[in-house]
């Protein structure tokens, strides 16, 4: 009889461990993180410590291109988005910030017709609907911003 209490007890233990390893969790990204637009490319990134923001800069190729031209010209059919986040402490990094809510989508597009000027069109798109966080909303000072940031240098 205490032969087969013995070989019962560690199967009896083992049961819950077997349970809990049973299912397979995998990490999710909160939605509010996540910016993913598969035609845009990354151009360079702003931190705002002041405001505790870090907000980057995306383009399709022709944006990405005159980012990288020293001279700057615009093509038709560029695209620029600068997404922004707040910044929020990295658990268990001390000293480190990490994108938390996101904040706004910023998108200019240009279009350039021969013989014709440059046309920036801009748009601002809050992330939580009836809240900026932009301060001064005068769209030729976004514009010029954003599209005036040179490319970072990638290895």
């Amino acid at each position: 009889m205490n032969i087969t209490i013995i070989k019962i007890c560690p199967m009896i233990a083992l049961f819950p461990a077997l349970l809990s390893c049973s299912s397979k969790k995998t990490p999710e990204l909160a939605p509010e993180y996540i910016f993913n637009d598969p035609n845009l490319k990354v151009i360079s990134s702003v931190i705002n410590r002041k405001e505790g923001t870090i907000a980057v800069i995306y383009g399709n190729t022709p944006a990405v291109n005159t980012a990288n031209d020293a001279t700057g010209e615009h093509v038709d059919g560029e695209e620029f988005k600068m997404v922004t986040w707040k910044l929020k402490p990295m658990p268990n990094w001390y000293g480190t910030d990490m994108n938390g809510r996101m904040l706004s989508v910023e998108t200019v597009d240009i279009s350039k017709k021969t013989g014709e000027n440059i046309v920036f069109k801009y748009h601002y798109e809050p992330a939580v609907k009836q809240e900026s966080h932009v301060k001064t909303r005068d769209s030729s000072k976004r514009v010029a911003f954003i599209v005036g940031l040179p490319a970072a240098v990638m290895p």
